[in-house]
């Protein structure tokens, strides 16, 4: 997902099941956190739950301050799980202030490697990785690989993504 990750956590914004979405290209902080889900909990309207979707990469200032951090065999910069920071932190802050919460993590990323693939899924993964290999294989770039009629077929990236989705953290 790289750089562009916030495109699923917007959706679920947009689509009415999240309170807050966290994404990497704006900056946020504990306390701000703390405030938006202290209010929303005591609004008039009664609202007992809040859910706050968190896309992939965001690291909040204060967590990079105190984490120690290392580099996979890629270089890349080993994030920390901002998930688990999260919950621990708003627990401790929402209990201080005499709010009796609980709060409910879910990784979706065990409930996805925690199901065996079906028979199915497994042939279908094999058709699949095995057209993308022939693909590369025959010089082609930024290209998907999708089913069709019970064809595989090779597309073009423009065919399925015509734009690129950004997020402006400043209002044009």
């Amino acid at each position: 997902m790289g750089d562009t990750c916030a495109r699923a956590a917007s959706t679920a914004l947009a689509g009415g099941d999240a309170d807050l979405v966290l994404v990497p290209e704006i900056p946020f902080n504990m306390q701000q956190v703390v405030e938006y889900v202290e209010g929303l909990l005591r609004r008039p309207s009664g609202q007992d739950h809040c859910v706050i979707v968190i896309a992939e990469g965001v690291q909040p200032s204060q967590m990079l301050l105190h984490a120690k951090q290392g580099h996979d065999k890629s270089g890349n910069v080993k994030l920390q799980d901002v998930g688990l920071w999260l919950k621990q932190g708003l627990l401790q802050q929402l209990n201080s202030k005499g709010m009796d919460v609980t709060i409910k993590y879910i990784d979706p990323s065990y409930m996805i490697r925690s199901v065996p693939a079906s028979p199915d899924d497994a042939v279908m993964c094999s058709l699949l990785a095995s057209q993308a290999v022939h693909g590369a294989m025959a010089g082609y770039t930024e290209f998907s690989v999708r089913s069709c009629k019970a064809r595989e077929s090779l597309v073009h990236r423009a065919a399925f993504t015509p734009y690129f989705f950004f997020v402006h953290p400043q209002p044009k």
